[in-house]
């Protein structure tokens, strides 16, 4: 099983550590990623599709020994404040890699678990669709209105009530309560706004 690391309780660093430049990296061209969107845009223009999440690899090489872990873990903490930071080790020799760390950070809660108080089991969850970018003096009036506009976008809020309607599709027969808001609200990031639905969820004895 994959070690999870747990630091709840160590602060934010104040400041970024200065990292290696990678020696190269892969995956910045990529014709089958351009061939994928193209083929969403036009199987959602003929009606196949409502939603699509599309991704590339990009692959970075470092000289032996200059890539410092610890470093880029404490640098995601320092730019993502607000975020579900992690940084699991996976087996060792995982796809040939001498010290295989999966690391990130994510502005949406896949799941949080509560207490089982003897009626059934209940978690969380703050799923995100629809964003839009912010501009660096965030909290002014102009940022402000992104976020509005991100609020009355008919595009982004289909795209999120295609997303909701999904999960309460999948949880309803399994629950004997399912919370989720008729309509979502915006969670931003230093970059994102973001629209979300933070919803909770009872599960139904087995």
């Amino acid at each position: 099983m994959p070690e999870r690391l747990q630091i709840d309780d160590i602060p934010v660093p104040e400041h970024e550590v200065t990292l290696a430049e990678p020696t190269q990296i892969e995956g910045r061209e990529n014709p089958g990623y351009r061939q994928a969107v193209a083929t969403a845009v036009e199987r959602m223009k003929a009606h196949q599709l409502d939603k699509v999440v599309l991704s590339r690899l990009l692959r970075a090489d470092y000289a032996p020994g200059t890539l410092d872990l610890a470093g880029v873990y404490n640098n995601l903490r320092a730019q993502q404040p607000n975020t579900f930071i992690f940084s699991v080790k996976l087996p060792q020799g995982h796809r040939g890699l001498e010290y295989p760390y999966l690391m990130g950070a994510s502005p949406e809660l896949i799941f949080s678990t509560e207490p089982d108080t003897g009626e059934g089991s209940a978690f969380k969850t703050h799923p995100l669709a629809g964003s839009a970018p912010r501009i660096a003096e965030h909290g002014s009036a102009e940022d402000e209105a992104l976020g509005q506009r991100l609020m009355a976008s008919r595009k982004d809020r289909g795209e999120h009530a295609t997303v909701i309607a999904d999960i309460r599709a999948q949880l309803e027969p399994m629950t004997r309560q399912l919370t989720i808001p008729e309509v979502p609200s915006l969670l931003q990031t230093p970059q994102l706004w973001h629209l979300g639905t933070p919803s909770r969820v009872c599960l139904s004895r087995v």
